[in-house]
């Protein structure tokens, strides 16, 4: 039995997953920057409404960023915490990789965003490379994690040639601006298929699983992209 957490956003999540790779239990919610207990009570009710013990687990998958720098902490020190104390393997997966996932067999390439504050977006671009052998096959990531400005997203989407899918937690007027630009190869999926599920962070983990690619909890590091404001302001002194 594996547990996937994701409390890098606001939209959190939790699921188990059995060995054959099937999710069985999952829930997901908007949490109100309380990810702490929120995390702990939906573990716990997992565990219960599965019948499943915790010595059960046979892994931890975890989103590690980019996100929240509070939320990614928060998950990351809980997995590792369980993967420690129960002497289980961990894998650690992007953020942006779980939001582009659902789309990976539609032959479009993908843009997937997550806002990063200052007007810009944490983003990262696949596309469709049959021959590629990595957990998100058969698509490859071409661009990795990186921050984007609104101007330079528009500015290389207008260098693309074929259809995209835009996903992940795309803001109001990000979303305005895209349906104004009328660019007919955009595909901007509606919010309830875009938004990040815990069920797509478990099978995603599975694939890593099942290539013997896991991490050394002692070691797994959480992606930021950018310094946190204290780091900043620190740096000004």
């Amino acid at each position: 039995m594996f547990l996937a957490l994701d409390t890098a956003t606001e939209h959190a999540g939790v699921a188990l997953l059995n060995k054959a790779g099937h999710v069985i239990h999952e829930k997901n919610w908007l949490s109100n920057r309380n990810h702490t207990s929120e995390l702990h009570i939906a573990i716990e009710s997992a565990l219960v409404e599965s019948a499943i013990g915790i010595n059960d687990l046979k892994g931890l998958i975890v989103t590690i960023g980019p996100g929240s720098f509070t939320g990614i902490r928060i998950g990351l020190a809980a997995a590792k915490a369980i993967s420690i104390s129960l002497d289980i393997p961990v894998v650690g997966i992007s953020t942006l990789d779980v939001a582009a996932f659902p789309f990976i067999n539609q032959r479009d390439q993908i843009i997937s965003l997550l806002p990063a504050g200052r007007g810009e977006f944490s983003c990262a671009v696949f596309r469709n490379d049959e021959n590629d052998s990595s957990i998100l096959a058969p698509y490859k990531k071409i661009i990795e994690d990186h921050i984007i400005t609104v101007d330079e997203l528009f500015s290389f989407i207008d260098e693309q040639k074929g259809p995209m899918i835009i996903c992940g937690e795309i803001t109001d007027d990000l979303e305005d601006r895209l349906v104004q630009m009328n660019n007919t190869i955009i595909h901007i999926p509606p919010i309830p298929e875009r938004q990040r599920r815990s069920g797509e962070l478990a099978r995603l983990g599975y694939r890593r699983f099942t290539q013997g690619l896991m991490d050394d909890p002692t070691k797994l590091q959480p992606v930021y992209l950018r310094k946190s404001a204290a780091e900043e302001n620190l740096e000004k002194k």
